[in-house]
């Protein structure tokens, strides 16, 4: 597991104020390369076959957000349904590795 920093608002389908407050928030992650993922409004598949992207478990990420000062974001994401083993995709291009302590 690596830590990433969020340096561009993030695609998706969450609110663009929402994608906003993901911007310098540092979070742990996976890399992964192509993948699938589901639209966080319509639930509607994605297919991404291109590009890295970087996997941050669901609710590692909203308390990453809360606990950076972004509780309005977090208590968004959690009224969204979700099952509690799922991922967001931030792509490596909206993001920075932060090196270790």
């Amino acid at each position: 597991m690596i830590a990433i920093q969020i340096i561009e608002v993030p695609a998706g389908e969450a609110p663009g104020w929402v994608r906003e407050e993901w911007v310098g928030c540092i979070l742990p992650a996976e890399l992964v390369g192509a993948t699938w993922a589901k639209g966080v409004r319509t639930g509607a598949p994605h297919v991404f076959p291109f590009g890295t992207w970087y996997w941050v478990a669901w609710e590692r990420a909203v308390r990453a957000l809360e606990s950076q000062g972004k509780g309005e974001a977090a208590d968004w994401w959690r009224s969204t349904p979700h099952p509690p083993d799922e991922y967001l995709l931030f792509r490596i291009e909206e993001c920075k590795v932060v090196p270790p302590d």
